[in-house]
C-alpha cells in the first residue's frame, strides 16, 4: 500500500499495491504552506514512510501530549479551557523522511519536527490548511486508516492535485501539455496528436500549487489508457503513477470489465498468464515507463527492493534488455502497450485475475 498527500487538493488518498483507490480524505494541512525547514511550522514534501504507530485502542477524543495519553478526552468544554491549544486525538502515525538533505536528518528532519497524521476536534474543518505542520483527519478517518496501514507504509507528500472531466472541460488544460511532449519533445506531427477519441475519452489533468498544468492523460471507451505525457520538469516525481492511479478509478466506475477479462495476454512468441505477481511487476514498469519520453529505464541499487526484484523478474521473462532495466525489447513493449488497458481492468477488480489464469 501506499498514501499519496496532495497540498493542493488537501486530500489523502490510500492505494494497495496494485494501484487500486482504498479511500480518501479530506485532510488539513500547514496553514504557513509548505516547507522542511524546523520550526517553520510548515507540511515538509516529499517521500516519506510511517515510522510509528501510537494509539492504538485509544478511546476516540483521547488527547495525546508528546505521543503519550494525557488522561484527557477532548470535549468542547474542555477547549474551552485551554484556547489556542494545538489538539493531537484518538491517534497518531508519525512521519520519517526518506530523501537526506531534503526531509531527512539535520534541519530538515521530518521525524525530529514531530510531523504526524493525527485525528483532530470535529469542530476543526477539513479541505482547508490549518495545521502547523501536521496532517490533521478527522477522528473516525484516521482510526480507519490506522487500522489499514502497517508501519512504513510509505507516504508522498505532493504539490499537485488532480482534476478528471471530459475534454470540453479539460482541453484547454491538457492540450499545450501533450503538445509540450508529443509534438515539440518527440517529434509527433499535430495532426497525428489530436484525433476524434478526445471527444469520447475520460481525461485527467495535473496541476502544480499555482493551478498550471503539469501532466495528462486519458481513459477510451474500450479500457485503453493512452496519451499520458509529464513535462519534462516534474518527472520522477510521482505524478505519472498518479495520473494512471486516477485512470484506474475512471476504469472502474466505468465498467468494461467483460469486454477485456476474455483476452489472454500474449506477445510475438511469448505466452503467459497473468498472475497478481506479474500484475505487480508490469504496474511497476509502467510507473516509470509513463514519466519518460523514450522507453529507457534505470533501476538504482538503493531503490526500493520491491522495484528491483520487480526489474529482475521482467528481465527474467524476456520483457527488459538489462537486469536493472535498460530498455523494453519487442515483446516488452508489446506488453507494455497491452499492460495499459488490461491492468486498469485488473487493478480495479482484482478478482478478474483468477479468471484469467
Amino acid at each position: 500500500m501506499h498514501i499519496r498527500i496532495s497540498l493542493p487538493a488537501q486530500t489523502l488518498e490510500l492505494h494497495d499495491d496494485e494501484g487500486q483507490l482504498l479511500r480518501r480524505y479530506a485532510v488539513s494541512t500547514a496553514k504557513n504552506g509548505a516547507g522542511e525547514q524546523s520550526g517553520s511550522y510548515m507540511t515538509p514534501r516529499g517521500r516519506h514512510l510511517i515510522r510509528a504507530k501510537v494509539g492504538a485502542g485509544a478511546t476516540p477524543n483521547a488527547v495525546f501530549v508528546r505521543r503519550r495519553p494525557s488522561g484527557e478526552v477532548w470535549s468542547p468544554e474542555l477547549a474551552a479551557t485551554h484556547p489556542g491549544r494545538d489538539w493531537i486525538l484518538t491517534r497518531i502515525l508519525w512521519l520519517s523522511g526518506r530523501e537526506p538533505g531534503k526531509n531527512r536528518l539535520g534541519d530538515v528532519d521530518t521525524m525530529r519536527r514531530y510531523i504526524y497524521l493525527h485525528g483532530s476536534p470535529d469542530m476543526v474543518a477539513m479541505g482547508t490548511p490549518g495545521s502547523i505542520g501536521c496532517v490533521r483527519m478527522r477522528n473516525a478517518d484516521i482510526v480507519e486508516l490506522f487500522d489499514l496501514v502497517p508501519a512504513y507504509t510509505p507516504v508522498d507528500i505532493v504539490e499537485f492535485r488532480i482534476e478528471e472531466g471530459d475534454w470540453n472541460a479539460l482541453a484547454d488544460a491538457a492540450r499545450p501539455v501533450r503538445e509540450a511532449v508529443f509534438v515539440r519533445e518527440q517529434g509527433v506531427p499535430l495532426d497525428m496528436e489530436c484525433d476524434e477519441l478526445d471527444a469520447t475519452s475520460r481525461h485527467v489533468v495535473a496541476f502544480d500549487a499555482a493551478d498550471e498544468a503539469i501532466a495528462t492523460g486519458r481513459l477510451l471507451e474500450d479500457g485503453h489508457i493512452d496519451r499520458m505525457a509529464v513535462l519534462s520538469a516534474w518527472r520522477g516525481q510521482g505524478v505519472g503513477r498518479a495520473l494512471f492511479e486516477r485512470l484506474l478509478e475512471a476504469a472502474a466506475q466505468r465498467g468494461n470489465i467483460a469486454e477485456i477479462r476474455s483476452h489472454p495476454f500474449h506477445t510475438r512468441g511469448l505466452v503467459m498468464p497473468y498472475t497478481p505477481e506479474l500484475v505487480h511487476e508490469l504496474n511497476t514498469l509502467l510507473h516509470f515507463n509513463l514519466e519518460t519520453s523514450q522507453q529507457g529505464i534505470k533501476v538504482r541499487k538503493d531503490a526500493d527492493p520491491a522495484l528491483i526484484t520487480a526489474t529482475e523478474q521482467l528481465y527474467a521473462k524476456g520483457l527488459l534488455t538489462l537486469k536493472d532495466g535498460g530498455f523494453l525489447t519487442g515483446p516488452g513493449r508489446e506488453a507494455a502497450e497491452h499492460a495499459q488497458s488490461t491492468l486498469a481492468i485488473l487493478n480495479a477488480n482484482p478478482a478478474a485475475v483468477k479468471s484469467i489464469i
